[in-house]
């Protein structure tokens, strides 16, 4: 491998959608490899003064329209607007770390966009994330409980403190060394940065 790119995210952000789904393969077919980094934007976000997208607003029509645009140009078929904000996202972001951990991590976080995002539901409520835990062949029971664990959830805020350390604002960010590229549009960026050292 060429060098490493870490992909920090949060399972309540939209565009992370995006970088989730194509992120490993074009990673691969780079020959970078890539360590995946869910972390707690929303406590970054309340520090900056909220949600970046308000319900009603141009900026949040756009981001909709924006997210269909780019969907399609990569072959996705998201039903848009997905419910938004995601009430359980510090929660599927513990359950996504556990995951990493043991191998089946990737296989959750995109089990659960597809949930969010391909399918016509309510929100990403609990049983939600349990049924995303079902799709990998774990355990939800115990996956649940590890993830409301003190360990799981002090895990977690160490890597909001990393994020936080490094500048992380928003996500997807994807950062080679100390270099940060924000957003899914910037994926590329960051290889090309990383194949160049």
């Amino acid at each position: 491998m060429k060098g490493q790119i870490d992909f920090w995210f949060s399972l309540g952000s939209t565009y992370t959608y995006l970088s989730v789904m194509r992120c490993s393969e074009i990673c691969s077919r780079n020959d970078v490899s890539t360590r995946w980094r869910p972390f707690q934007l929303k406590t970054i976000l309340d520090e900056l003064g909220g949600l970046p997208f308000k319900e009603g607003s141009p900026k949040t029509a756009y981001m909709w329209h924006d997210l269909a645009r780019k969907s399609s140009k990569l072959g996705l078929k998201p039903i848009l607007p997905a419910p938004y904000p995601n009430p359980q996202a510090h929660l599927a972001n513990r359950m996504a770390r556990i995951g990493l951990d043991f191998g089946w991590g990737e296989d959750f976080i995109q089990a659960y966009y597809r949930k969010w995002f391909e399918t016509k539901h309510g929100g990403m409520e609990e049983p939600d994330l349990i049924g995303c835990l079902e799709v990998v062949g774990q355990d939800a029971n115990s996956i649940m409980e590890m993830a409301k664990s003190p360990e799981t959830v002090a895990r977690l805020d160490a890597e909001t403190d990393e994020a936080r350390a490094l500048g992380i604002f928003g996500v997807p960010t994807f950062v080679v060394g100390k270099e940060l590229f924000w957003g899914n549009d910037r994926l590329e960026d960051a290889i090309d940065y990383c194949k160049m050292r």
